[in-house]
């Protein structure tokens, strides 16, 4: 889980310099922000919160289903191979 969190954390952090550089150059919030969300990063961005969210929901049912026999046993590296496949099909598309 803390991968996913550093991804987002990162992307959020260069979404703030980014909107804090148009800023320097005399664009207002609203106008940085907008210019921003044409940009990869915030797909990226979109992504990384999406996964983030996925994986968090899983973890959680996980934890409500009783030990027993047909309770899935899912590692947190095979998660972040499903989530790094999957965006790799997306860029690909």
């Amino acid at each position: 889980m803390d991968t996913f969190c550093l991804r987002e954390r990162d992307l959020l952090n260069r979404f703030a310099m980014e909107v804090s550089q148009q800023q320097k150059q005399g664009e207002s919030k609203e106008y940085s922000v907008l210019l921003f969300q044409s940009y990869q990063p915030a797909e990226d961005l979109g992504r990384a919160f999406s996964d983030r969210s996925i994986l968090q929901t899983f973890i959680d049912v996980e934890a409500t289903v009783p030990v027993g026999s047909l309770k899935l046993r899912v590692t947190v590296t095979d998660l972040v191979k499903i989530c790094l496949y999957t965006c790799k099909d997306r860029t690909l598309s």
